[in-house]
């Protein structure tokens, strides 16, 4: 392959990765609002990626 005919591959790569980025962010989401005590708002996940 060319870098031209690579182009279009490495495209669909990169949106591909960046909606496997999306889904993930939304699903770490989902379990840091499951994890937290009813009541609390403040984040359970990005307090401990901070410390990692």
């Amino acid at each position: 392959m060319t870098e031209i005919e690579k182009e279009p591959v490495v495209a669909v790569l990169k949106e591909y990765a960046r909606q496997m980025i999306q889904v993930e962010e939304l699903h770490a989401g989902e379990v840091d609002r499951m994890l937290r005590r009813p009541g609390t708002t403040a984040t359970l996940l990005r307090q401990g990626m901070d410390h990692a």
